[in-house]
Parts: structure tokens; C-alpha cells; sequence
């Protein structure tokens, strides 16, 4: 079964790209509104893997979860994967009309439009979450670019948990939504 932060987060994250994308929020303010948010709970992303797990955590907090694990998905492979993973989920039920194999499992299908197998992010998303800048402002402080300028950097130099090599091609610094935020036109053009 697909695990609900992975089924709920890209809403989140679309969401919040199409704001930033028409001036309405900062991205950079939007990430550290919900690492706030998950600073405050023990939960993790595969506690909200299921139903149970999701609410056990709190509504707020799993939200904020999925966002931020989607925005790392979307940092490692580029926000497009993120529609090409949910192209290569199976459909339907084997045996029965209209079904589509498609990857064949989540973790398939994961692992084919990220590169990096679930438990492998799993293991990298918690580096991530332990490196999320701490009370920046909505001025675009803490998460900033590493020493080249096309791999974010997280606040914290030096401690990516995905290595630079990972990092598809970032966006162009944007005045009004943050140096972060990939463009939403680029994104839809390469789907």
C-alpha cells in the first residue's frame, strides 16, 4: 500500500509550490513553518506510513511531514519525479478489468522515479530532519545554497544527508518567492 505521506504530501508540496510560485508565500518561510511543526513531535515518516499512524501523530504534524519529505524528493530527483512515481503505481486490483501493473509495488515504483530505495530514504529523510535550520525567519533565512549555488545546503554546510551528485538542477533565484522554490512552469513542461 502506498504509505499516506506519500500519497498526501505531493498535495501539500503542489500546494505550496503554486503560493510561493504566485508570490503569495515564501517557500523558504513555508519549510520552516512545518520543520517547526515537526521539532515539536517524536513522530516519524514511517509512523505515518498508515491511517493509524497519521492520526496517532496528529493531523498538523503529518501534514508537515509529508511536506517536508516531498520536499526532499523533490530536491533529490526533481519535483517531476514526484508525478512520475504516481504514474508507475499499480491500479485496480490484480485479476480484475481495467488493472495496471505498473511498477509493480510502491517500492518499485518508488525506487524507479527516485533512484533511492524506501527504507535508503527513510534512513536520509531523518539526517535531514535533524539538520532543518531552527527559527529562521520568513526572510529566507536558513535554508541557503551550498558552495556552488545548485545544491540547497539546509542551513547547515557540509551536512546534506543526499550528497550534492544527487541534486538535479535547481531553480534560478526568484526576489519575490525564495532562492528554493522550483519553478511550477518548468516543472509541468517536464512532465
Amino acid at each position: 500500500m502506498n504509505p499516506r505521506w506519500l500519497s498526501h504530501g505531493p498535495f501539500e508540496y503542489a500546494r505550496t509550490l503554486y503560493r510561493a510560485e504566485s508570490g503569495l508565500v515564501s517557500y523558504v518561510a513555508e519549510v520552516q513553518r512545518h520543520a517547526d511543526r515537526v521539532r515539536q513531535s517524536p513522530a516519524t515518516l514511517r509512523q505515518i506510513a498508515d491511517h493509524e499512524g497519521w492520526w496517532e501523530a496528529g493531523n498538523e504534524t503529518s501534514w508537515a511531514l509529508s511536506f517536508l519529505a516531498n520536499d526532499l524528493l523533490g530536491r533529490h530527483a526533481g519535483a517531476p519525479a514526484i508525478l512520475r512515481y504516481a504514474r508507475l503505481l499499480p491500479r485496480g486490483e490484480p485479476g480484475r478489468a481495467g488493472y495496471e501493473p505498473g511498477a509493480g509495488s510502491w517500492e518499485a515504483a518508488f525506487e524507479q522515479a527516485f533512484d533511492i530505495t524506501p527504507d535508503e530514504f527513510y534512513r536520509r529523510f531523518e539526517a535531514y530532519r535533524a539538520i532543518l535550520p531552527r527559527g529562521a525567519s520568513s526572510r529566507g533565512e536558513g535554508v541557503s545554497r551550498g558552495g556552488s549555488g545548485d545544491e540547497p545546503s539546509m542551513g547547515v554546510e557540509g551536512s546534506n544527508p543526499l550528497p550534492a551528485s544527487s541534486f538535479r538542477a535547481s531553480a534560478p533565484e526568484r526576489k519575490t518567492v525564495g532562492a528554493e522554490t522550483p519553478p511550477l512552469a518548468k516543472i509541468c513542461q517536464a512532465v
